[in-house]
């Protein structure tokens, strides 16, 4: 009874379309671009962890730090983005998305052109400020990660018909993992010598300005907006009550994979190396299997 009430009012809706349906494509291309940039972004140091000590000077510890960064920024400014959302709107949380992505971006880039070699013609390392101003565009870019992962739902229910749902959301959500997978396989492919650092960087950031620039396009919220929608705070507060003991064995199980596998990926390479594999296959191969798996 209640699907046929939806299907109703979608019938309804499609016959009072304001918007050309066609821009559906480029909102899920906007979004898909801006996640798969930011988790490039997230994962551009781990699988090459010695050019990146090499140039900033510093030690694998302070590597990992960049990966860690974006999980201490993205987490709390996560519960600020699904606020957002819903007070702001789903085309201007895409483009703060795709604002901090790129700003994070070229910050980070800023620090990447240092190139200089001592008399003995070895690699020098960049100057002191270099290091903090980088985690400051990495934090720049967790800020956009906690909006993207909260859109893809409401993307699909404000863009996509009911039988269309289940594939966009699945392909916007996607796009983050699919990123991640991008950014191991091709980062020790590009990154032979601290000084290609930029080259990367420069790279990664092509599907940021991309998913920026698509976003300016987007022309409204959507076709199908919901004529009455529960805040924020009423929908935790239903949650919570209607049903506690699910809602938080559901929380913890998908904090403990998501931690789980954001600790693989960023400390791979470090576990392997060591052992006498070497960064191609400690990250190109193996970071992809696991990907792999997973969406399969």
């Amino acid at each position: 009874m209640r699907n046929q009430e939806e299907e109703n009012e979608e019938e309804k809706s499609e016959d009072k379309l304001v918007l050309n349906p066609n821009y559906r494509w480029l909102t899920l291309f906007a979004v898909m671009s801006t996640s798969g940039g930011n988790a490039m972004g997230w994962l551009a140091f781990a699988p090459i962890p010695g050019p990146t000590t090499e140039y900033f000077g510093i030690t694998t510890n302070q590597v990992d730090f960049f990966s860690v960064l974006f999980m201490l920024v993205g987490i709390p400014v996560g519960f600020v983005a699904i606020w957002c959302a819903d007070i702001i709107g789903l085309r201007k949380s895409i483009w703060i998305a795709g604002i901090f992505n790129l700003a994070g971006s070229l910050v980070r880039l800023s620090t990447l052109f240092h190139s200089e070699l001592d008399a003995e013609n070895n690699f020098v390392a960049a100057p002191s400020w270099c290091y903090p101003v980088a985690l400051v565009g990495t934090a720049i870019m967790a800020v956009s990660q906690a909006f993207v992962l909260v859109i893809p739902t409401k993307m699909a229910s404000q863009w996509f018909k009911g039988d269309q749902r289940l594939l966009s959301n699945s392909l916007s959500s996607l796009s983050n993992p699919l990123g991640m997978m991008v950014a191991a396989v091709t980062a020790p492919i590009i990154v032979k010598a601290p000084s290609d650092l930029w080259i990367q960087a420069l790279i990664f950031a092509i599907p940021v300005a991309l998913g920026l620039i698509s976003s300016l396009f987007i022309p409204g919220e959507g076709n199908y907006l919901p004529a009455e929608e529960l805040s924020f705070k009423q929908r935790l507060k239903y949650l919570f009550k209607e049903y506690r003991g699910e809602y938080i064995l559901i929380l913890l199980i998908g904090a403990i994979g998501v931690a789980h596998f954001s600790t693989k990926l960023t400390l791979l390479v470090q576990f392997l190396c060591p052992a006498g594999y070497d960064n191609a296959f400690s990250s190109s191969i193996c970071a992809s299997a696991i990907i792999v798996s997973g969406l399969i």
